[in-house]
């Protein structure tokens, strides 16, 4: 096999196993998925002669062209997702260029629109398949760039058919198989020292955004959108039916001094245990795996009620008294909780007794207010016999006569719950959260503030859901017995839409696909610290060991059938590696023994010769030096790459002949360099 046969083919299997890992990413969705790994599997073995280059490359200016319209097309008019059409573009022309006679352009543009082709598998959903396939890409592409370099200096030397064993290029690829495994265990296993050295703090709420307290007192502007992502949640079980109307609960509130919400110093602890939700509530888990951005409060977001959070970072989990999720350490938070999927039904609640609780005073506190807001609760929950309608009827009266806005309140003195109520009546989620809380406490119902996120963006090249701090939301929770605390939005579905409008629709996937590829450094480079690492360690020990059986006295360590299974093939893999090292290896060519005789005799000369100089450079060297000899060295060097590289059976006539000049040589070297110094040697 030729150098230029093996860089094609090389090209070609790079090629193919990128169009692979693209497959297995999307889900094999891609229209131009199968006719270019066709093209590329016909390039292997066949290649468009130079005479057709022109009308191919017409073809794939044409095709480009088409498939651009129909990515602009499906951008602009139908709303669609613009990534599968320009994937297929990229498709569309690495099959051409597949098939294409050519050197080192058309080399660059199949390794270009390979990287562009990983990029965009990579944002979809890779799994196993994928990494096999990017394993290959590693291999294949670093094999063919290496046969390309040697292309090009045979092409420079007038070497251009120089055959190349293919035993010698299944080295190359092994030797990069084991440079990936290398780098992969060095990453897997080399010591964390910390696993929060690097600040990766976000920067803070800025106007939109979650925050230690609820305040009402800002007016004369508007609150601006915060577009900072905050979380990202993963859903083991499958994606929830809505995503829009999950409350993401961080912290709540319980004294409201008329203008802003804050938290009691030493208040009892939170009403009801864990468990009491488990056993009231009932019905399926949800599970969710939050990865969290570090915010100056350090709480846990979650959907409530959380029955169980198991830590997935360095991170100590803990309750406070008010029962919101707090952590300490020094990662960021990444955490795997469970929820509670289904929230008593409203007979349910209608059921539940009316008695007080320890710490309801804390939940019923009112700083002094107009006694008209007495009078309106009382008129909204005058047919109600319960406190589930009583809390419906004001959930209601709210959502349906007032209007959501981000406009703040023009004045000062109209940034009162009272104006809100009986003037303004429109508002930001704050205003409807803190009136209905209002509202139930004037008639002695227990209700706290809570502040967090509601739903967020599904990314569905990720499948997962993104969180930004433009989802910041507060809603109210009313403690019912029995049932513990209860979510109750009053906030009009307008107003929980999450931000503006957002960069152009079109842009969408992009962003979409860049979000895809940060979470994903983030997840498995970033937060890949100490603990996980020890979990690691922890698994792998699991996987090849096994408990003692009963009634046996020996302890420790022992090792599993997988664990014996992988040391035997261990075993015999190094066994047949020492074989093959011991085994002899071929004997050296006349013409390489005299080659080395050549390089031995100027090297005893004082004449240095680095082993990295190839033989016609080393010949090229001595004619530049001056060194005695050289037009016969330079006869000898020849004969040998004739042999050696050309494939040239030179017969014995030519070899007679390097001796004579080896011999010739001797004398004329001895006979320089007695009694003077040996000619430094112009590399």
């Amino acid at each position: 096999m030729t150098l230029v046969e093996a860089q094609q083919r090389a090209l070609g299997l790079t090629a193919l196993a990128v169009v692979a890992a693209y497959g297995s990413a999307t889900g094999l969705a891609s229209p131009a998925l199968a006719p270019a790994a066709l093209l590329l599997v016909v390039g292997l073995f066949w290649r468009v002669p130079a005479e057709w280059s022109g009308h191919l490359e017409r073809i794939g200016v044409t095709v480009a062209v088409l498939l651009v319209s129909r990515a602009a097309y499906h951008a602009l008019f139908q709303n669609d997702d613009v990534i599968y059409a320009m994937a297929d573009l990229l498709l569309a022309l690495l099959g051409i260029e597949g098939i294409r006679a050519g050197g080192g352009r058309v080399s660059g543009r199949v390794y270009g629109l390979c990287l562009a082709l990983v990029l965009a598998a990579s944002a979809y959903r890779p799994g196993v398949a994928f990494a096999a396939a990017f394993l290959a890409f590693i291999g294949m592409g670093t094999l063919s760039l290496f046969i390309g370099n040697l292309r090009r200096e045979a092409e420079e030397r007038a070497l251009p058919g120089v055959p190349i064993p293919v035993r010698f290029l299944g080295r190359v690829v092994l030797l990069s198989g084991f440079s990936i495994l290398g780098g992969v265990l060095l990453f897997l296993f080399f010591p964390r020292v910390s696993g929060g050295w690097i600040p990766r703090r976000s920067a803070g709420p800025t106007v939109v955004g979650f925050s230690d307290d609820v305040a009402l007192t800002a007016f004369g502007s508007r609150l601006t959108e915060n577009p900072e992502v905050v979380l990202r949640v993963e859903f083991p079980d499958g994606r929830p039916a809505d995503v829009e109307g999950l409350h993401w609960k961080g912290r709540s509130f319980d004294r409201f001094d008329g203008e802003r919400w804050t938290r009691t110093v030493g208040i009892p602890p939170a009403l009801g245990p864990t468990r009491g939700y488990e056993s009231q509530w009932g019905g399926p888990t949800l599970r969710q795996i939050v990865y969290a951005k570090p915010l100056d409060v350090p709480v846990l977001f979650a959907l409530h009620p959380v029955v169980d959070v198991t830590p997935r970072s360095r991170i100590r989990v803990g309750l406070d008294d008010s029962g919101d999720l707090v952590y300490s350490g020094g990662a960021p938070p990444v955490y795997l909780a469970a929820s509670l999927a289904r929230a008593p039904t409203p007979e349910a609640l209608r059921r539940a007794v009316e008695e007080a609780a320890p710490a309801d005073s804390y939940y019923v506190q009112l700083p002094r207010l107009p006694s008209r807001i007495r009078r309106l609760a009382d008129s909204l929950t005058a047919g109600a016999t319960n406190r589930y309608d009583r809390v419906a009827a004001v959930r209601d009266w709210l959502r349906g006569q007032f209007r959501y806005t981000l406009d703040l309140p023009a004045r000062a003195d109209q940034t009162s719950i009272d104006y809100f109520l009986f003037d303004r009546r429109e508002g930001h989620c704050a205003y409807f959260s803190t009136a209905m809380i209002v509202l139930l406490r004037s008639i002695g119902i227990p209700a706290r503030n809570v502040d967090g996120f509601l739903g967020g963006e599904w990314n569905e090249l990720g499948n997962y859901l993104v969180v930004t701090q433009n989802r910041a939301h507060s809603w109210v929770e009313v403690w019912f017995p029995d049932f513990g605390w209860v979510a109750f939005d009053p906030t009009p579905a307008t107003g929980v839409s999450g931000g503006g409008p957002g960069p152009a629709r079109w842009l969408e996937p992009v962003r979409l696909a860049l979000d895809a590829l940060e979470h994903r450094w983030g997840k498995w480079v970033l937060d890949y610290d100490l603990g996980t690492q020890l979990g690691l360690f922890e698994r792998t020990a699991r996987l090849f060991s096994r408990p003692p059986s009963e009634g046996t006295r020996m302890r420790g360590w022992r090792p599993s059938r997988q664990a014996l299974l992988l040391m035997l093939v261990v075993a015999a893999a190094a066994a047949a590696f020492a074989a093959r090292r011991r085994a002899a290896e071929p004997p050296l060519s006349a013409e390489a023994r005299l080659y080395r005789r050549l390089r031995r005799m100027y090297a005893r000369a004082g004449i240095e010769t680095p082993d990295s100089l190839t033989p016609l450079a080393f010949a090229e060297a001595l004619e530049r030096s001056g060194a005695p000899g050289a037009a016969r060295a330079r006869e000898v060097v020849s004969a040998y790459v004739r042999a050696r590289f050309g494939g040239e059976e030179i017969g014995e006539e030519a070899r007679a002949r390097m001796r004579a000049d080896l011999a010739a040589l001797r004398g004329e070297i001895r006979a320089a360099t007695t009694g003077s110094r040996a000619p430094a040697l112009r590399v």
